[in-house]
């Protein structure tokens, strides 16, 4: 029974301490106003009318899991009016723009994106774009797992499938870590439980590489 409890404490505290190395690290990168120039969120939301896709299930309550600097919330905030209620999450207490100065609490919550617990609310959609290449490798299933839970409705996934450029010139190291093809990651997202989806697009490079990766999911049949 001790021995139970000891190795129970030592994985809270290893689990504990790569969730601080991570929060560490962002809160890093977003002291870097270079990082903020740039919302592949906001670029996919326009490119793939991602909005028309909300209203076609009648979506009312947005998660953005993963929203850095928040520029996909602006962007639904000053265009759509009152007509969703959005909220962020990030594993960085800092990264909103000015946009949401003194206004953090109302739109922010802070947690890590594998962590069971700290998904306590569900929503009619969630957007994850240009974060789960972030996660490592290992956490990939749960963080699909958690993201495939809270979406009531819809689920937009966009995945960056090359290296980044941020992370080794501002940091010393990647941000990007898990780099892999597109069909490695329509594996791991239907092992996730998604429901069966037909819709995705692959974004290629001028020399045919693979560059992104966008999944858009309805959610009705989504396993419980």
């Amino acid at each position: 029974m001790l021995s139970k409890l000891v190795k129970q404490l030592f994985n809270r505290e290893a689990r504990d301490s790569a969730q601080e190395s991570e929060r560490s690290k962002y809160r890093t990168i977003w002291t870097h106003e270079q990082y903020r120039h740039f919302s592949p969120g906001l670029r996919a939301m326009q490119k793939f009318q991602v909005v028309e896709r909300f209203r076609s299930v009648e979506v009312k309550t947005v998660l953005d899991a993963g929203c850095g600097s928040g520029k996909l919330m602006r962007y639904l905030i000053e265009n759509c009016g009152n007509e969703f209620d959005v909220k962020g999450f990030d594993i960085a207490d800092n990264c909103l723009d000015d946009f949401f100065k003194g206004r953090e609490k109302d739109f922010l919550r802070v947690g890590c994106l594998w962590e069971p617990r700290d998904f306590k609310k569900n929503f009619d959609a969630v957007v994850c774009v240009d974060v789960l290449e972030h996660i490592p490798v290992e956490k990939v299933p749960a963080v699909l797992q958690n993201l495939r839970r809270s979406a009531a409705k819809f689920c937009y996934l966009g995945i960056a499938l090359s290296e980044d450029h941020f992370g080794p010139v501002l940091l010393g190291e990647p941000l990007h870590l898990t780099v892999k093809p597109s069909h490695w990651w329509l594996d791991r997202i239907r092992e996730a439980g998604f429901p069966a989806f037909d819709e995705y697009y692959i974004e290629k490079n001028e020399q045919g590489g693979e560059e992104w990766l966008h999944v858009f999911i309805p959610m009705q049949q989504a396993i419980p």
